[in-house]
């Protein structure tokens, strides 16, 4: 029997919109006012998919020495005998066993093996020469040559939002090295490179790819102190701090002897090289008395109070270089009485220094001026007004981690690649780009090698030993209402696994359980122990980062 006719249907009236015309309901509440901010490919002028393997377990490998014994054998082998060892299946258009021979064999150089950025925290090894049709499918060699031992940032955003369940928009990452098409569940990654690389008149010209009338649009006052932005600070993220010691630390302060006055006289107001320098810095559980923002120094003047102190000094010494700091000590009386003296040692003390002029072998991103057409020496302070490439690479990385952005746009998210909008003043675009560039480097495991282990306690900690390999049949098994045990196997686990870390999705992946799963039937070494934990320690810091951002939006 037939209950409903087309005269019993609630019809309701579409209005299709271009670009897309859908012909289903869409909620644009929003869409005013999410079009006033800038899409991404125009901010990022140049931008292009990551490269195609076309055969990925052929390709790409867990380490460079496996990639060294795979090309080697495979150049050893007639061209049908290959394609069966390696499981290499029939040819295809842009892909052939006899294509990836002649490209190896024209480019015999083991130095081609280059990081890859594979899936999100899982960076491999792959030899690429950028020859299409070759040993990659689609290499985009001339796209890639930007990350090639080149210093660089890359911006990856999914055009589209999953389409599981309610899950939000993910589909950000950052990349420093060439990228996989296929590095979010979904396929289809986009790169936005930070900089570009041309050679002109013999030597490697550096630009910034950013889209000058958008990035005039940003505040220009403030901005961010001389050394952020930088990949050549030590201090990616923020210094542990205990709160409790705020009080103690401003009458220090304001008590200051004599020997801190003196000093101060000297390097206050960018006095020494343009440098910004702290008084009595809270780090941790220690108050130090100097603290030197760009170098990430810490100065001490020692008077008579540290004579019967060595074993305390030492320890404090201990963790503030565990995370990331140099030290130096100072003697009272020759503040007081050789001070001059004081200065000139600093002056040309290493740990002080700039580093040198930005050439294409260096490792930093120098900060520059989006106007020039060459990046200047790291350590020359921006003219007034001037905004660096970084700033606006991690504003933009800060709101996409907003959940409050990615839950007020979903539906826009949805369907093409992000807008931004432009901050609303120079404090709320400070703000974010702080929690930006925190979360770029926790993202590319730029900080100091044990800070993650002071400011995550026992996060992740490995407590048995045993033949370390990840068998089929690893799970995860409460502990408590927030941390879990991940079990590799039967006998070994990760303990103490914050259920945000273990449960967080970057592109439709859940990066804790990917990479456990694509390491079945691996030994894990010490490296790839370690490696894990600090996924789950960057993973728990974004998860509580993401939280604040909302606070500054």
């Amino acid at each position: 029997m037939i209950d409903n006719n087309l005269n019993s249907i609630d019809w309701g009236k579409l209005n299709p919109e271009g670009p897309f015309y859908f012909f289903v309901p869409k909620n644009n509440d929003n869409k005013e006012e999410y079009e006033k901010g800038f899409l991404l490919q125009e901010l990022f002028p140049v931008n292009s998919n990551g490269l195609f393997t076309a055969r990925d377990n052929f390709t790409v490998h867990f380490t460079k020495e496996q990639a060294i014994n795979i090309i080697t054998e495979f150049l050893s082998l007639d061209n049908e005998t290959a394609r069966k060892r390696f499981e290499l299946g029939e040819d295809v258009r842009d892909w052939s066993v006899a294509g990836a021979r002649r490209d190896l064999s024209a480019n015999p150089d083991f130095n081609k093996i280059v990081k890859i950025n594979y899936r999100p925290f899982d960076i491999r090894y792959t030899y690429f020469t950028g020859t299409t049709k070759g040993f990659h499918c689609m290499p985009r060699g001339k796209f890639m040559k930007h990350f090639i031992q080149r210093d660089n940032l890359g911006l990856i955003i999914g055009r589209q939002g999953q389409s599981v369940g309610a899950m939000e928009w993910n589909l950000v990452s950052v990349t420093s090295t060439i990228t996989d098409l296929n590095i979010y569940y979904r396929g289809g990654g986009l790169i936005f490179p930070l900089y570009l690389y041309h050679e002109h008149f013999g030597q490697m010209e550096k630009v910034a790819n950013l889209n000058k009338a958008i990035v005039a649009k940003f505040p220009s006052k403030g901005g961010v102190p001389e050394g952020r932005g930088g990949r050549n600070t030590q201090n990616y993220m923020q210094l542990p701090y205990n709160s409790s010691l705020k009080e103690r630390a401003r009458e220090l302060r304001k008590a200051g002897n004599l020997s801190e006055v003196l000093f101060w006289n000297k390097v206050k107001n960018k006095q020494f090289k343009g440098y910004d320098f702290d008084r009595q810095k809270i780090v941790g559980n220690y108050i130090v008395d100097f603290f030197c923002t760009n170098c990430n120094v810490v100065i001490e003047i020692d008077g008579s109070s540290h004579d019967n102190k060595q074993e305390y000094d030492a320890a404090r010494d201990a963790f503030l270089q565990s995370v990331g700091l140099t030290v130096i000590h100072i003697p009272d009386i020759d503040i007081k009485k050789r001070l001059d003296n004081v200065m000139e040692m600093l002056h040309s003390h290493a740990a002080l220094q700039p580093p040198p002029a930005f050439s294409i072998e260096d490792k930093t991103t120098p900060p520059c001026s989006i106007e020039d057409k060459t990046t200047p020496p790291f350590g020359h302070p921006s003219k007034e007004g001037e905004l660096c490439p970084e700033q606006i690479f991690d504003y933009v990385y800060a709101v996409l981690h907003s959940p409050s952005y990615r839950e007020k746009y979903k539906e826009f998210l949805k369907i093409d690649f992000p807008r931004i909008p432009y901050p609303k003043n120079a404090e709320q675009f400070e703000k974010l780009v702080a929690f930006g560039e925190r979360l770029r480097h926790l993202h590319l495991m730029e900080f100091p090698p044990l800070l993650w282990i002071g400011a995550g306690g026992e996060v992740a900690n490995f407590p048995k030993s045993g033949n370390n390999r990840v068998e089929n049949s690893f799970t995860q098994k409460s502990n408590d209402y927030h941390d879990c045990k991940v079990w590799i196997n039967d006998a070994q686990y990760f303990d103490n696994v914050p259920s945000e870390a273990w449960n967080f999705y970057i592109g439709g992946y859940q990066p804790a359980q990917k990479w456990l799963k694509d390491r079945k039937g691996r030994t894990l070494t010490y490296e790839d122990i370690e490696h894990y934990r600090k996924i789950i320690f960057a993973l728990n810091e974004t998860d509580r980062i993401m939280n604040e951002i909302d606070l500054a939006l």
